[in-house]
């Protein structure tokens, strides 16, 4: 699965790539403004994105409704954040889950294994 990861926190960013970089192929990000530089790319191939809450220059709630209002949107979310309510975020449209920080990397492969490459 291509994955990228966008977290302005870098052990949090090295924790994930130690964990993922087995099994997926990963690229990295600090902050939402340059994943949304990225994703407006119809053609980025990533099958999920990995994103921070709360970054310098976007959030990462700002860049999913960003690219919610986008037509074709073909990128999925999974929301990571250490604030106590983030709940809400689940209802977003493309966001498949919200992971409070810290969690446990079973929680997160549970959620991986569910879900189907991009065609």
């Amino acid at each position: 699965m291509k994955i990228l990861i966008v977290d302005d926190d870098p052990g949090c960013r090295e924790m994930l790539l130690g964990h993922l970089n087995r099994n997926h192929e990963l690229s990295l990000l600090t902050n939402g403004r340059n994943a949304l530089a990225l994703l407006a790319d119809e053609d980025h191939g990533f099958d999920l994105v990995l994103l921070d809450l709360h970054m310098p220059r976007m959030g990462g709630d700002k860049l999913v409704n960003a690219l919610n209002e986008w037509k074709g949107l073909n990128v999925r979310f999974i929301i990571m954040s250490g604030m106590p309510k983030i709940d809400h975020l689940q209802a977003l449209p493309n966001v498949l889950a919200v992971l409070r920080k810290p969690f446990k990397m079973t929680a997160l492969d549970a959620l991986l294994s569910g879900i189907p490459r991009a065609a």
